[in-house]
C-alpha cells in the first residue's frame, strides 16, 4: 500500500479529515497504529471541548505538540 491508501484507511477508520489523518500519519513516522491512537485522542478531546467549530484540529495540534 502506498501512503495515500494508508491515509485513506485512517480516514475511514477514525472519521478524521484527510488533512488530519495525513498530519497524524506523518507526525508518527508513518506508524498507522500511533496515528490512529493520536486521531482517536483528538476526537475524544474535541468531544470535551465543543465550543469551537474546528476543535478536532485544535485538539490534534495539542496532542501532536505533547506527543
Amino acid at each position: 500500500m502506498n501512503d495515500y491508501e494508508l491515509v485513506s484507511e485512517l480516514v475511514s477508520k477514525t472519521g478524521a479529515t484527510f488533512e488530519e489523518a495525513r498530519y497524524a500519519y506523518e507526525s508518527c513516522g508513518k506508524d498507522m497504529l500511533a496515528a490512529a491512537i493520536m486521531l482517536e485522542k483528538a476526537k475524544s478531546a474535541s468531544k470535551n471541548n465543543k465550543s469551537t467549530p474546528n476543535s478536532a484540529s485544535a485538539a490534534l495540534y495539542q496532542i501532536i505538540v505533547c506527543f
